[in-house]
């Protein structure tokens, strides 16, 4: 309804309960008033949020602004923020250096704001997290820019402001929430950052991959930055990572690391996007195993000094694995009794490859003084459960989950023990004999100091010489060949499992972007299980 007031300024009370239910409106008594404009402070420590209204709004270090900041970085007049004629808002730069409007350098003249936008004074990238000043910008409510339309609008257009509606308690959280998500990906390197689908709204699968760690795959924890290219990665992901040989390397684009930073803006929108989106966060458990594995965190995120103690830790394992025998297949063989063949065997060969003597039989591949063939080498495992299942470890790279499923399909499809001739044991014996069957994924093996060889027919990743073609069993090998054949085999045997005769906790997994050569899966269990790791490297290659 219209009520004239006495200065003859129209007044209007709209009624904004259109389409709320009558119980609704009986309890809550009144409708809630529309949302106006505000600038909502990035960092409550350093600036206020500001409820933006009709009149210009001021922002910087002198004593006329009106939002006062204290650090002495900002310009005594930052930037003002006023109505546009045609509705919304526009904020002019006013400072010496400039201001960032999602991440655009604003200097000396005005932009139309946007909702959402992000307005940085000092970008915590620059001065950290604590010293950071900023604003998001959050536009009116429909109902507020329907309301300032009517204020200006003649009579005749009261009737169609008058349906406008205020928002909802859920539309209001929406708004919130599209508030955090919007934040967080204006965080995000340009890389990184999803496309938007139509109407705007952004893809929350796709904000969520720019927000994973590349290494484990998982929502960020700790974002760790390196310098100079700055991906970002998990911290204790990126300290796994680089306390590997060789020289510092970015996972993701493998230029060299000369520094590494806590990313604090990234971490605290992630946390933002946790918060709005609960149910991917990782489990309490999970993070304080992570934590735990950080030695960045523990060397200050200091370089120097976390690759000096790796090389430290290095060195002392390689003393220690120099001064410990070599393994057999699998693990140390049981000792033999007096007269066994094998054993005598086994012990003949280990002093003639100790003594360098050129007589005997070499090895197939290296021409190494041999150990075994590969069919007697694969008998050491015929008899012994844990050595069976380890060797099953091994060779499915550390992963607990795909051996489980492999000993499983073994107990269901040759009827013995995962140790017995049944078993794995019988199972490497029969692969041995026919390696590669028409029609089934080729073995490749992976021997000491080279790449991948792979079998007869199939396109090899090295220049080496391919396996020789037909039975396996004969072949007379040194033992750390007869140890890679033997991985290969069965990493081979589990990958020609069909997915329908696999347990039902293992079919219709994503296959893991580092596929066979992902180091999570050994030290991860969630992520072997939850990931296919069966399968070749398809990102980051």
């Amino acid at each position: 309804r219209l009520a004239r007031a006495p200065t003859q300024t129209l007044d209007f009370e709209l009624d904004v309960t259109a389409g709320v239910s009558a119980a609704d409106s009986s309890t809550s008594g009144a409708s809630q008033p529309p949302e106006p404009a505000r600038l909502l402070s990035t960092n409550s420590a350093t600036a206020p949020d500001v409820v933006l209204g009709a009149a210009t709004i001021s922002v910087g270090r002198g004593e006329d602004a009106t939002v006062q900041l204290s650090d002495l970085r900002a310009s005594a007049e930052q930037f003002v923020v006023r109505p546009r004629r045609g509705g919304g808002y526009e904020l002019e730069d006013r400072s010496r250096n400039g201001t960032l409007v999602s991440e655009k350098v604003v200097k000396g003249e005005a932009v139309e704001l946007h909702n959402h936008d992000l307005i940085e004074v000092l970008p915590a990238c620059k001065v950290g997290r604590a010293a950071a000043i900023g604003f998001l910008f959050r536009a009116p409510s429909v109902s507020a820019a329907a309301a300032s339309a009517v204020a200006s609008a003649p009579t005749d257009a009261v009737g169609a402001a008058a349906g406008s509606s205020a928002p909802t308690k859920a539309g209001a959280e929406a708004s919130d929430k599209a508030t955090v998500d919007a934040a967080a990906e204006a965080a995000l390197p340009p890389a990184k950052r999803p496309r938007l689908a139509k109407g705007g709204a952004a893809n929350m699968e796709e904000l969520f991959e720019g927000a994973t760690c590349i290494i484990c795959q998982e929502v960020l924890h700790r974002a760790t930055s390196v310098q100079p290219c700055l991906h970002s990665f998990c911290s204790a992901c990126l300290s796994g990572w680089l306390k590997r040989r060789g020289p510092a390397l970015c996972p993701l684009c493998r230029k060299p690391v000369a520094a590494v930073t806590r990313n604090y803006t990234l971490s605290g929108l992630v946390e933002g996007l946790l918060k709005a989106h609960p149910d991917q966060q990782r489990a309490d458990k999970e993070l304080a195993e992570l934590d735990a594995q950080d030695a960045l965190q523990e060397a200050g995120y200091d370089l120097a000094k976390f690759l000096a103690r790796g090389a430290a830790a290095a060195d002392a394992g390689a003393a220690a694995a120099a001064a410990a025998p070599a393994p057999l297949l699998g693990g140390p063989a049981p000792a033999a009794a007096a007269g066994d063949a094998s054993g005598s065997e086994a012990s003949d060969s280990d002093e003639a490859e100790g003594s360098g003597d050129e007589a005997g039989p070499r090895c197939f591949h290296c021409g190494d003084a041999a150990w075994q063939t590969l069919g007697a080498a694969a008998g050491l495992l015929a008899g012994d459960v844990a050595e069976a299942s380890g060797l099953a470890l091994r060779a499915l790279h550390g992963n607990d989950f795909e051996r489980e499923m492999l000993e499983e399909w073994l107990r269901g499809h040759r009827g013995g023990r995962v140790g017995g001739m049944g078993g794995l044991g019988g199972a490497l014996a029969a692969a041995l004999a026919d390696p590669n069957p028409e029609g089934a994924p080729p073995v490749q093996v992976r021997f000491p100091g080279a790449a991948v060889v792979a079998a007869p027919g199939a396109a090899a990743a090295a220049a080496a010489a391919p396996l020789p073609a037909g039975s396996w069993t004969d072949l007379l090998a040194c033992r750390p060949c007869a140890v890679a054949v033997a991985h290969g085999v069965v990493y081979s045997l589990r990958e020609r499992i069909p997915e329908g005769e696999l347990p039902e906790r293992a079919r219709g997994r994503p296959r893991c972007w580092y596929g066979r050569h992902c180091r999570t899966q050994g030290h991860k269990p969630e992520h072997a299980q939850r990931l296919d790791h069966i399968c070749e490297q398809t990102r980051f290659r």
